[in-house]
């Protein structure tokens, strides 16, 4: 076989990966995928999709070897296949998008400034906030989510508790709130809760499968 022939098969196998990413539902299941490992029951749940599809979708990012799967019992449950490389494929679509794209860069500009949470902190600044003990991080996130993974010293106040637990985070340190990734809302909305309680708040730039692919400390409960 010549370096040319060998060249297309690399493409075509490369074309095949990239057509496994190519639909909103996958791309919104790995978002899910990447904060543990999920079952299909779990999965239809968060998505709102059949279980037929879902496990259509699944069985396609299987094939490309985007995700694992593994059997506990009587369930199988879905992994990402390399957290490190898959969520920086993700980040590396999401930034081609949002600097090529007009309708995404439009719909993002008028979410963020809508919600007065267009700033976020650098998860390097984070890191050193962090170690100089100056910040107070919370992960709002379902518990189960948490349990996976978890920023290291965050504390778990999923977004339905919060306006309750405003009380309990009183202080002089700034609050920081993360969640799934780029386009999840639920940091967002913390912020805004958080700010009109007269707290100081920001989300995290990203969220935490960003964070744990850059290899920074995690724990799991």
């Amino acid at each position: 076989m010549s370096m040319q022939n060998e060249k297309q098969v690399i493409y075509e196998n490369l074309a095949q990966i990239a057509q496994s990413i190519g639909h909103a539902s996958r791309l919104e299941l790995l978002e899910y995928i990447a904060q543990g490992a999920k079952a299909v029951e779990d999965l239809v749940s968060l998505c709102g999709l059949s279980f037929a599809n879902t496990s259509r979708h699944l069985q396609i990012l299987r094939r490309a070897r985007i995700i694992d799967a593994n059997r506990l019992g009587k369930r199988i449950f879905y992994s990402l296949n390399n957290d490190e490389r898959i969520v920086n494929l993700l980040s590396a679509l999401s930034q081609v998008g949002e600097h090529n794209n007009a309708e995404i860069s439009n719909i993002l500009n008028s979410f963020y400034q809508n919600r007065e949470t267009m700033q976020a902190i650098s998860r390097d600044e984070l890191n050193d906030r962090l170690k100089d003990n100056l910040v107070t991080i919370i992960d709002v996130r379902p518990p189960q989510e948490f349990a996976a993974g978890h920023i290291s010293g965050a504390i778990n106040i999923p977004l339905n508790e919060l306006e309750a637990q405003i009380q309990n985070l009183q202080g002089d340190k700034e609050i920081i709130a993360y969640c799934r990734g780029p386009y999840c809302v639920l940091a967002l909305d913390a912020v805004r809760l958080l700010t009109e309680n007269g707290l100081r708040a920001m989300r995290l730039s990203g969220g935490f499968p960003e964070w744990k692919a850059e290899g920074r400390a995690i724990e799991k409960v």
